[in-house]
């Protein structure tokens, strides 16, 4: 069982709300869905914190390369 299926069978992601301001939500989410800080704030600016919106927005979300 992944890390994203361990923390979703305790909680419903249709009424599941991220709190950003809680670090271990932070890492916790972001290491279930192999993403940033950064990324999981900008999903959230863009969709809110509802788990459900969130993972449709990773799933559709494009993907970006950094080039220093």
């Amino acid at each position: 069982m992944n890390n994203k299926n361990k923390i979703s069978q305790n909680f419903t992601p249709e009424t599941y709300r991220i709190d950003i301001d809680k670090n271990y939500e932070v890492s916790k989410w972001c290491e279930a869905w192999g993403i940033s800080p950064l990324e999981l704030k900008i999903a959230v600016i863009e969709v809110g914190t509802k788990i459900s919106k969130i993972e449709r927005f990773l799933k559709t979300r494009p993907q970006f390369q950094f080039v220093n």
